[in-house]
């Protein structure tokens, strides 16, 4: 029978930091090009990748209780002419405008959130 020895050390390519940055709030909206690019973006590559997923995990500091329950926000990259342009935007939901409007949360979320 062989026996297998685990190894002495692990380098993880992640840290815990990394993963839970994931879960802070993103509360602004950015419209800007790209200009720190490694290599070069092919000029024959047109069009845009879009990207959803919760921009907001806290209302004015009153913490969500899963990152689902986060107002929406919308990612783009566009490539045009060697170039790459970043722009994010909330999705303007009832419940986003009456929650930025009063400063507090307003609604009960899908996944475990209570507001008060």
């Amino acid at each position: 029978m062989q026996t297998l020895t685990p190894p002495t050390k692990t380098t993880l390519s992640y840290t815990r930091e990394d993963w839970t940055s994931g879960y802070r709030s993103q509360p602004e909206e950015f419209a800007y090009w790209i200009e720190d690019i490694d290599g070069e973006i092919p000029t024959d590559l047109v069009g845009t990748i879009f990207r959803n997923g919760p921009g907001l995990t806290d209302v004015n500091g009153y913490r969500l209780k899963h990152p689902f329950d986060g107002d929406g926000m919308i990612n783009s990259v566009a490539f045009k002419d060697g170039k790459a342009f970043y722009r994010n935007k909330f999705v303007r939901t009832e419940g986003y405008v009456a929650e930025q409007k009063s400063g507090k949360c307003e609604s009960r979320g899908v996944y475990g959130t209570q507001c008060l």
